[in-house]
C-alpha cells in the first residue's frame, strides 16, 4: 500500500510539473522570449529533446525509452533493483518531453517511476 500511495503522489507531482512545463513552453515561452511563428513549433520539441538527452545521459541512463521494456530488463538482469535516481530522472525527462511537444506518453513513464520507487522502498525495507 505504501508504494501505491507514494506512486500516486509522484503521479500528481508529475502532472503538476507537466502543466508547468507545458505553460512555460507554449504561453510563457512566447511571452518571455517573444517567439512566434512556425519555427517555434519545430524548435520547441528539438530543444526539449536536447535537454532530456543531456539529463538522461548524465544522471540515469536507465530512464531511457518508454519504461516497460526497461523494467523487464531490470528485473531480468538486476533482480528488480533500480538506482534511486531513476524515478526522479524519468519523471523530469518525461515531463520535459511531453511538455515541450515531444512524441511520448505518460503511462509507460509512470510505470517505470512506480517501479523505481517500489524498488527503492523494497531495498530500504
Amino acid at each position: 500500500m505504501l508504494i501505491g500511495v507514494v506512486t500516486g503522489l509522484a503521479f500528481i507531482g508529475f502532472l503538476r510539473l507537466l502543466q508547468l512545463i507545458t505553460w512555460l513552453s507554449l504561453d510563457g515561452g512566447r511571452r518571455v522570449l517573444g517567439f512566434q511563428g512556425p519555427y517555434y513549433v519545430i524548435l520547441l520539441p528539438a530543444v526539449g529533446g536536447l535537454l532530456v538527452g543531456a539529463l538522461v545521459s548524465r544522471f540515469a541512463q536507465e530512464a531511457r525509452g518508454s519504461g516497460v521494456p526497461q523494467i523487464m530488463r531490470t528485473i531480468l538482469l538486476r533482480g528488480g533493483r533500480m538506482r534511486g535516481r531513476v524515478a526522479p530522472a524519468k519523471l523530469l525527462a518525461s515531463a520535459i518531453t511531453v511538455g515541450s511537444g515531444g512524441s511520448a506518453g505518460t503511462v509507460g513513464s509512470m510505470v517505470q517511476i512506480g517501479a523505481g520507487l517500489g524498488s527503492v522502498v523494497g531495498q530500504v525495507l
